[in-house]
């Protein structure tokens, strides 16, 4: 199975998923199930080391990386894969909606002071859920995702975000966030929700934290004049 770009072979993950997609996928298929336990097989097929934690595998094409071209070459024009759960160790191959949520270099950047702690930022890569109230007294509740580097925005992170919300806190109103790190130390914050089985971006903004000192007279006069 190698990498027709280098010539070498793909990475175990790649080589797992692969097969198990291949073994259950069929011509104009749009979803099907599969259980974790098939890895252990295809490992001793493929002759490649079955790693620890074979849920890592899943995660991974679930929130981190995409999933190999052989597979996103068979999705139908406009949808792409993606894999969900479907029950203890069990998950499902779907097609939906193709969406890329992408921060837009051209958005205004605003300029926040710099007040958080060392430890908090040593951690700042977690995932958290946050409630609140407005001055309407309307309370709120707030799952955070954050992506850096090569981790993108799943369709199925923020649909169980949502879902999860909805029944642990039904009285709260939910909102989804996703914080996506950028360059110059620039923070992209999106309100995310789900519609018709993809990510829809409800808001966006950016942020950068700096010292105090780096705000300008001219910024302040500036974020004055906009509704942000």
């Amino acid at each position: 199975m190698p990498d027709e770009k280098n010539g070498r072979l793909p990475n175990r993950y790649q080589a797992i998923i692969a097969r198990v997609f291949a073994d259950h996928h069929v011509e104009d298929a749009t979803e099907f199930e599969f259980t974790r336990d098939e890895f252990v097989a295809i490992a001793e097929s493929l002759e490649i080391v079955l790693p620890k934690n074979t849920g890592d595998v899943i995660y991974s094409f679930r929130y981190r990386n995409e999933l190999p071209e052989v597979i996103r070459n068979t999705a139908a024009d406009g949808l792409e894969w993606i894999i969900e759960g479907a029950g203890r160790a069990r998950y499902r191959f779907k097609q939906v909606q193709l969406n890329r949520i992408v921060p837009r270099e051209e958005l205004l950047t605003i300029k926040v002071p710099d007040a958080t702690p060392e430890i908090i930022a040593a951690y700042a890569l977690t995932d958290e859920i946050y409630v609140g109230i407005d001055r309407h007294g309307r309370q709120y509740v707030v799952p955070v995702q954050a992506k850096g580097g090569s981790d993108k925005h799943g369709v199925v992170q923020t649909q169980q975000d949502i879902l999860c919300c909805a029944e642990k806190f039904p009285t709260l109103i939910c909102r989804a966030v996703s914080a996506q790190f950028m360059s110059e130390d620039r923070i992209a914050m999106f309100e995310l929700t789900v519609q018709d089985g993809g990510i829809k971006v409800v808001d966006e903004k950016h942020y950068q934290l700096v010292s105090a000192n780096n705000i300008s007279a001219e910024d302040l006069k500036q974020y004055a004049s906009r509704n942000i």
